[in-house]
């Protein structure tokens, strides 16, 4: 019986990934192993290899990993790789692999060969998001292998900027601030596509930056449903909540963004699996909702 294709390409590109990023430095080599402006790759480009480090349990120290359970996804043509770290070894010298080693890697083919587009804390089967992150946190022992790669997702650790990346004046102003308030990882990554997004479409002209900084918080905010008004942030930036108002309607038209907007969002949509049957069995289904939801007056959800 003969191994899937993409199996076989696993086993030869996760293992060199595996090692560049153990090898505790910035290289071109490991850059060209990211999908382009997905949020692997700009948190490594901002940050240089640090989150991707403790993302895939480098912090363990293991000296050895296996890859027990891969899959190809039958649309999207995605393959996720679970990885497991040797923890400990039993007394016949054996490798022990223990439930909090494991950790995904997701994988796509741009440009004809296999890249690393997500890594998620978490065995291939049960992802972890932002929410469930942070409510594991509450109850979560410092020796655990998740306990730093989780507070690096919530938000409660922050990387340093240590990578490549030349930040515009707008995103030298939100992504400092966006840190100092406990914004989570992928969150940050998010809001720079939102802005990049944004600013190739509509090619805004401003003498202020912290307008459209403030803005492209605000959406950030209401993505995770935090508080946070127009004022609040609008003061934050040094500018009026009703300019943070102005500029934020302006990037949501510009997007046609919405809440749970997969491209920007790291919030779970609690209606994705009746959106799935709706359009299995050919109905159109409910509008997306507003972003912001009932806080602006509109439909939302009782999370």
């Amino acid at each position: 019986m003969s191994l899937p294709r993409f199996d076989l390409e696993m086993h030869q590109v996760v293992p060199p990934f595996v090692e560049a990023v153990l090898r505790e430095e910035e290289s071109d080599d490991l850059a060209a192993m990211l999908v382009p402006n997905r949020n692997v790759d700009l948190a490594y480009r901002l940050f240089g290899y640090v989150p991707l480090y403790f993302l895939l349990g480098g912090h363990l120290r293991c000296e050895a990993f296996a890859m027990p359970r891969m899959g190809q996804h039958q649309e999207t043509g995605e393959v996720r790789v679970e990885i497991v770290w040797a923890r400990d070894q039993d007394e016949l010298q054996r490798r022990v692999f223990q439930s909090d080693a494991f950790f995904t890697i997701t994988l796509r083919q741009y440009r004809r060969k296999w890249r690393v587009q997500d890594i998620n804390p978490a065995p291939a089967d049960a992802l972890v998001t932002l929410r469930q992150a942070r409510e594991k946190l509450k109850e979560m022992d410092e020796q655990s292998g998740y306990w730093l790669p989780y507070n690096l997702l919530a938000g409660n650790l922050q990387a340093e900027q240590r990578g490549t990346e030349q930040l515009d004046e707008v995103e030298s102003l939100f992504v400092p601030y966006m840190q100092e308030v406990g914004f989570g990882l992928w969150e940050l990554t998010s809001a720079l596509r939102l802005w990049r997004d944004f600013k190739k479409k509509a090619n805004p002209s401003y003498r202020k930056p912290g307008v459209y900084a403030a803005a492209i918080e605000y959406a950030m905010v209401l993505f995770g449903f935090y508080e946070g008004s127009q004022a609040e942030i609008g003061e934050a930036y040094g500018v009026s909540g009703g300019t943070v108002g102005a500029k934020f309607q302006e990037i949501e038209r510009t997007l046609n963004l919405y809440q749970y907007d997969e491209r920007y969002s790291q919030m779970e949509d609690p209606s994705a699996p009746l959106r799935a049957l709706w359009k299995q069995v050919g109905v159109k289904g409910p509008p997306k909702m507003r972003l912001g939801g009932s806080r602006r007056g509109g439909w939302g959800f009782d999370l």
